[in-house]
């Protein structure tokens, strides 16, 4: 199953979560996260030195180090395209994530 996942900072913490939710959620709070944010965990996250980029190269930069981060640290996801919502002010950045659910035992490619 697929679906697109709008990471705006917005989505609401379930600590009872599980399933499809909470790799949702996982994958949320990995996309908000920057890198060298969490102690003991400085890699966790996303590379936030794409902010001071043009427009387009940040996008480019920063579609790369989502898709690596979910890669690493979310491993029942299979990210299949990160586009950005076209917003009012351009340097506002908010990834749409089309993913594919990884189910139990399947072997990702």
């Amino acid at each position: 199953m697929t679906t697109t996942l709008r990471v705006d900072g917005q989505m609401p913490v379930d600590f009872g979560a599980s399933g499809e939710a909470e790799i949702l959620q996982n994958i949320a709070t990995i996309v908000s996260t920057f890198q060298g944010t969490v102690p003991l965990g400085r890699a966790f996250g996303v590379d936030g030195s794409a902010i001071d980029q043009p427009p387009e190269i940040a996008k480019a930069l920063l579609a790369a180090s989502i898709i690596g981060a979910i890669t690493d640290y979310e491993p029942r996801a299979r990210v299949l395209q990160v586009d950005f919502e076209p917003q009012e002010e351009p340097q506002k950045l908010v990834p749409l994530i089309r993913l594919q659910f990884i189910q139990e035992g399947e072997v990702m490619e």
